[in-house]
């Protein structure tokens, strides 16, 4: 990026003749360099001179101000994008909106959207996920749950979209949103990635961890839905890890499912994971709320082994 200025500095102290495209090229190497202040200098030389911009020299301004999370500057170049005539485009959305989702600036990530619909802008799902996680990083679930209803007149939203969904639901204590959400994956053909099935496995823990505290209602079958995710996870070739485990087996406890409980414990190790506290916890409760004592000596002698074996 040094030599692409240089160069740029070298041509305008000689006096050549300048365009918009050799000013953009650097632009946009400093963008790709991460230097958005140098790229946020040029985008005014080239503004302040007698060239007229155009949308791609604006966009890689803009790009550079979004990777170094200067959302202020984002918003203010797009805005003159449109100020100038520019014709910004979803690039230009694209690259504010991500800016302002880093910055959980929702507010202004949904005015850029809601004002990008308006210049008949066609927004990708690039763009609306950008608003999507602005929301979530700002535990405004409500927002998230309006701006994935308003996508399905598209663009249609992708797994990406219903993840910050249904983390932003969990985040917000609203773990029965979050669940329903993970079932419309499947209902919409979306495959989930691991990211996905991490924020359903954590709402559903949340869920059974508050469920645990107050009545049991509504948790029929709590523990169905849990293996169904660990199942989920296993077809994907991805490997459950424990805090998915011991949502499986707080379920099991809840319920009194100490066979599935005592099953799940043994997958456990048998793929290599150490149970922890937690783990423990629900298989021996569940074993002593089913009155299953027998079981339950014979976890606590094999706990006990497992114990001794580890401090040697």
């Amino acid at each position: 990026w040094r030599f692409a200025v240089a160069l740029l500095e070298d041509m305008v102290s000689r006096r050549l003749e300048l365009t918009v495209v050799t000013f953009a090229a650097t632009i946009s190497v400093c963008e790709k360099a991460s230097r958005w202040e140098k790229a946020l200098r040029l985008f005014r030389d080239l503004s302040s001179s007698r060239l007229q911009p155009n949308i791609i020299a604006c966009n890689a301004a803009v790009s550079a101000c979004e990777k170094a999370g200067q959302w202020k500057w984002a918003l203010e170049l797009q805005q003159e994008s449109i100020g100038r005539a520019l014709a910004p485009n979803v690039v230009t959305c694209s690259a504010a909106a991500s800016a302002c989702e880093k910055a959980a600036e929702w507010e202004a990530a949904l005015i850029l959207l809601i004002a990008a619909r308006r210049l008949q802008v066609e927004l990708n799902v690039v763009a609306c996920n950008a608003g999507l996680g602005a929301c979530q990083n700002a535990w405004q679930w409500q927002r998230s749950l309006a701006l994935l209803a308003a996508m399905k007149e598209g663009p249609s939203p992708d797994v990406i979209s219903y993840t910050a969904a249904i983390t932003a639901c969990g985040d917000g204590a609203k773990w029965d949103v979050a669940l329903r959400l993970a079932g419309d994956l499947k209902r919409q053909q979306l495959q989930p990635d691991f990211a996905a099935l991490s924020a359903a496995t954590a709402a559903f823990s949340a869920q059974s961890e508050a469920s645990s505290t107050g009545s049991n209602r509504g948790t029929t079958c709590a523990w169905m839905r849990a293996l169904e995710l660990q199942e989920a996870l296993a077809q994907m070739g991805l490997q459950p890890g424990l805090t998915s485990y011991n949502s499986v087996l707080r379920a099991c406890h809840q319920e009194s499912h100490w066979r599935c409980a005592l099953t799940t414990l043994q997958q456990l190790q048998e793929d290599q994971i150490k149970p922890d506290e937690v783990a423990c916890s629900a298989a021996l409760l569940s074993c002593r709320d089913s009155e299953q004592w027998s079981w339950m000596r014979r976890l606590m002698d094999d706990l006990s082994r497992g114990l001794r074996e580890s401090s040697k």
